[in-house]
């Protein structure tokens, strides 16, 4: 019983210690992913239909080079 209150106190003391908190608390940024550039993409408007405006577009799709 005495070998198991010592490996449960070890145990208990290794979590707390571990989740203590001292860490920081700034978000972990992969600098190669920061460093990426965003590529801007141009669109032209090739023409306007009527439509229903209670309805919505539930997605949008590139189709041959295509929005």
């Amino acid at each position: 019983m005495k070998q198991y209150l010592v490996i449960v106190a070890i145990a208990g003391l290794l979590f707390f210690t571990a989740c203590n908190g001292g860490g920081s608390d700034k978000p972990v940024i992969d600098d190669s992913i920061a460093k990426m550039a965003t590529k801007n993409i141009s669109y032209t408007i090739t023409a306007q239909y009527p439509h229903d405006t209670s309805a919505y577009t539930q997605g949008l799709e590139f189709h041959n080079g295509k929005l």
